[in-house]
Formats: structure tokens, C-alpha cells, sequence
């Protein structure tokens, strides 16, 4: 494995080769490569683009080149770059391979799909293309082909970190938990400094109610967190996190290294406006039958539609729920973004317009950060699928109250706080109430006595708060606890 000192006295060497010659298409296609290595993206394509005005067929600046482009979020660029290669040559597996990377980003798929088989049939155990198509495939939610690419990528390169904390994921999301824990666990073996990976392993074992070894687990994570390594998931932190700061850190962190603000933003004139209403716009992958819009379908029908616009901008899918259709009938307009990039998403809600632009997801579900690090409108705000700071400095605002958001805590807030009088929280006064009503023994539940209940999921149980459980139960005779069964593993463990 090399070391950035590595790449430092590499890319030291190559200068002192241009300073000899300084159009050495090697050299300086070399040192472009370095600099990709140490994160220096915009040198490595000043200099690719120079390789190329001296030698138009460098191949290998344009692998490079392309491979920079992708870091800086020019998607449409860094796929130009990998088409040059495989137009001067089709034999070419990582240009290929580097197409259906940059498809990917532009989330075309099955074109990403068509690139990745084309390098594997040139090169079958070329695992990065395992892994492109594993997170097309991941995407697409054709989740048993996904964990096929991945074994594909692992039977190549079984230290593949990247391919065993894809399938970890995979597997949480199915339910899979001991099986997650397995791939997090191969992770931390292969690379203990594997971005967040900690807190991958320690959220999956909150899920599965695994509390062995947590309190160990958790102070390496804390200082981690408040050091500001890339060590813990900002979602996955909320359920442990005891301090204000190190959730704000811990967000801080979690934007800078999953939505950094592009460093190019564009900047388009917006046609002339046609009305003079306010145009609110919401962003949200949850816009079905989900808790999220299970809350909010009642907000978007009381907004005032003589001084409001209001645009639904949709990550995620139409259910054909009651809900969902509820809300589409609440908009003035409802645009998918799913399939677009993220540069191409901020330009859609651009040219509609939006004067206040809301996150309903945060680091939540089927959110879209990084359309937001864009700055797609100019007033940005973060309110109520994720209950914390985004950490991030293009979001403008976050909606909340004075009982979750005391004032005295606002320093450890990003954004500024707007405060609504009551609860932050809204709710659906038009929600219909079921009518069905089941008795005791249909629940499984003794006749007598009395239930406590905590139907959250289970990661949000910790060890203290089971303890006072256990505690109520023994003084209060003949009480029982019913708890959501979460997953088997979950149920079992506590």
C-alpha cells in the first residue's frame, strides 16, 4: 500500500524531470497521476490538458484526466475523457471501465452497465469493474446481481475494502445483520483507517442489539469523531452521540468528505420572472407512503397558493399511494430528479426559480445532499428528516424549536436557527385515524397488567436506556415490554 510520502517523492521526481524537459509527455503524465493519489484534482488536469496539447493520443493523460474530473464532480468532462480512449482504442479495459464510471455519475445506468461488460469481456478479472457494475446493479436495486459483481470483485481481490463494505451495506439494508457485521468486521481487518468504517461496524451492531465491546467502541469513536477523522456515519451517530459537539463534528465531517461543495458552482442567469409569488421547492426522496410524508402531505396543502409556488423535487419514486397522491395534487409541480446527476439536478431547480430551497432528508433515506452544496437556490434550509446541523456551510437555515433546540445550543449549529413558537415537528391534521382495534390476546400480550412500549428501531436502544426498562419492569408488578421486533438477531440479542 503507498503512503501520500510516497506520492510526495514520486511527484518530486517528475519535477525534477520537467525542470530538465519540460514537455516529457511521460513525466508530466506521471506527475498528473501523483498529484490524482494526493488529491490534488485541478493540477492533475492542468497538466493532462497540456500532455494533451503536446501528444493527443496520450492515453494515459486522459485516464488520468478523467479520473480527476470525476473527484471534481464534471461528470460530462470525465466521460469525454474515457470516450477519447476507447475511440483510439477498444481494446482499452480501464477506459472502458473508466466510462462506466462516469455513466454511473451521470446516472446512466444501464449505458454504466453496457461500459463495465465491455472491460470485463476485455479483462475479466479487472475488479474495479466488478465494483462499477456491483454499484450500478446497488442502485438499480437489483440487489442479488449486486452482491454476484461483488463476490466477482472479492474473487479477483479479496482485500477489496470497497467491495466488502458495499455488500455490508447490501446487507443491512436487507435485514442481513450478522452477515453485515461480517463485511464491516473484513473491512476494519483489511483497513482500520477505511473511511467511516467504524461507524458502519458500530451502528450495524446497534441494530442487531449487539452491545459487546460497545463501550470500548465508543470512546475510540468519540475521539475520533471530535478530532475530526472521517470516523462515524452522521445518521448513525445520533443514536450514540452524548455531547452537542461531537454531533456537530461529526456532520462537519461527514459533509466535507460525502458533499463537498463542488469547487466549480454554476452559475446560470435564470429567465425573467413570470409571477411574483414566493417559490418554495422541496427536495425529498420520500415523497410516498413514508413516515417523512406521512407528517408533511397536510403542510403542502395549507400553503397559502396566492402568495406560494410550491415545486416538489422527487429523489425517489411515485408508490401510487394515497399520500403520494395527496401531495402531488398539493404541488403546483412535481419534478423527478432521480436520474439526474447532481450538477444537472441543481440546474433543473435553478432555472425553475426557487427563492427557498428545503432538504427534507438531510443525511437521511433517499436524500440529495450534494445538489444542495451547489447552492441550487439561494436561500437553503434544512428541516425535519434529519433532527440535527448538516454541518455544512450552503445550508442556510434550520427549522426547530426551543425544546429540541435550546437556544444555549445554537453554537453547535451550522446553520441559523429559525424557531417556531410551538413544536418544529408538523403534522397531518387531515391524517385518517384506523378504525380497526385489536385485543390483548390477538397481540400476544398478557390480559392483565401494564405494557410499556418503544416500537423506534432498534439501534436506538442503548444499553443505559435498557437498563432503566429493566428497572421499571421489576417495580412495577406483572408489567411487560413490547418492543418492535426489528430483526431476529435484534430479538435475540436482547
Amino acid at each position: 500500500m503507498h503512503t501520500s510520502k510516497d506520492y510526495e517523492q514520486a511527484l518530486d521526481t517528475f519535477n525534477r524531470i520537467i525542470q530538465r524537459a519540460e514537455n516529457n509527455v511521460q513525466a508530466l503524465s506521471n506527475k498528473a497521476q501523483c498529484l490524482n493519489e494526493l488529491g490534488r484534482f485541478q493540477e492533475s488536469v492542468d497538466i493532462c490538458n497540456k500532455v494533451l496539447s503536446l501528444d493527443r493520443f496520450k492515453l494515459d493523460a486522459y485516464l488520468a484526466r478523467g479520473a480527476a474530473l470525476l473527484e471534481l464532480d464534471e461528470n460530462e468532462e470525465a466521460l469525454s475523457s474515457y470516450q477519447n480512449i476507447v475511440a483510439y482504442n477498444q481494446g482499452h479495459a480501464l477506459g472502458w471501465c473508466g466510462m462506466g464510471n462516469a455513466l454511473y455519475r451521470l446516472k446512466r445506468y444501464a449505458e454504466a452497465l453496457t461500459a463495465y461488460s465491455k472491460a470485463l469481456s476485455i479483462k475479466s478479472d479487472l475488479e474495479n469493474a466488478w465494483l462499477g457494475r456491483g454499484n450500478a446493479l446497488s442502485d438499480l436495486k437489483r440487489h442479488d446481481e449486486t452482491l454476484i459483481a461483488y463476490e466477482k470483485a472479492l474473487s479477483v481481490k479479496p482485500d477489496l475494502a470497497e467491495a466488502w463494505c458495499a455488500r455490508g451495506v447490501i446487507f443491512s439494508s436487507s435485514g442481513r445483520g450478522a452477515e453485515a457485521l461480517d463485511a464491516f468486521s473484513k473491512v476494519r481487518a483489511i483497513n482500520p483507517h477505511f473511511p467511516f468504517i467504524g461507524g458502519f461496524y458500530i451502528h450495524q451492531k446497534m441494530l442487531c442489539c449487539d452491545w459487546s465491546d460497545l463501550d470500548r467502541l465508543f470512546r475510540l469513536m468519540e475521539d475520533d469523531v471530535l478530532s475530526g477523522k472521517p470516523a462515524a456515519m452522521s445518521f448513525g451517530w445520533q443514536g450514540l452521540a452524548v455531547s452537542e459537539q461531537s454531533l456537530q463534528r461529526c456532520a462537519q465531517t461527514w459533509n466535507k468528505f460525502k458533499f463537498h461543495q463542488p469547487e466549480i458552482i454554476r452559475k446560470r442567469q435564470p429567465e425573467k420572472r413570470t409571477a411574483d409569488k414566493i417559490r418554495i421547492g422541496y427536495v425529498s426522496g420520500e415523497f410516498r407512503a413514508q413516515a417523512t410524508s406521512s407528517l408533511i402531505a397536510g403542510l403542502f396543502e395549507a400553503h397559502d397558493k396566492s402568495k406560494f409556488e410550491i415545486m416538489g423535487f422527487d429523489n425517489g419514486w411515485d408508490d401510487s399511494s394515497v399520500v403520494r397522491a395527496r401531495i402531488d395534487n398539493a404541488m403546483n409541480k412535481m419534478i423527478d430528479i432521480r436520474r439526474a446527476d447532481d450538477g444537472a439536478a441543481a440546474a433543473i431547480i435553478h432555472d425553475q426559480q426557487i427563492d427557498v430551497l428545503v432538504n427534507l432528508n438531510g443525511y437521511f433515506g433517499e436524500g440529495r445532499s450534494r445538489v444542495f452544496a451547489y447552492k441550487a437556490a439561494p436561500i437553503q434550509v434544512n428541516y425535519l428528516g434529519f433532527p440535527g446541523t448538516l454541518g455544512a456551510d450552503y445550508i442556510d437555515y434550520i427549522v426547530a424549536d426551543k425544546c429540541v433546540l435550546p437556544p444555549e445550543n445554537k453554537a453547535f449549529y451550522d446553520e441559523k436557527v429559525v424557531y417556531l413558537p410551538h413544536t418544529y415537528q408538523v403534522n397531518d391534521r387531515n391524517k385518517v385515524i384506523g378504525q380497526l382495534s385489536y385485543s390483548r390476546s390477538e397481540t400476544n400480550l398478557p390480559l392483565r397488567g401494564f405494557v410499556f412500549c418503544c416500537f423506534n428501531n432498534a439501534y436506538k436502544i442503548t444499553p443505559s436506556t435498557f437498563a432503566s426498562w429493566m428497572t421499571m419492569l421489576k417495580r412495577v408488578p406483572d408489567s411487560v415490554l413490547w418492543l418492535l421486533e426489528d430483526s431476529d438477531l435484534a430479538k435475540q440479542n436482547l
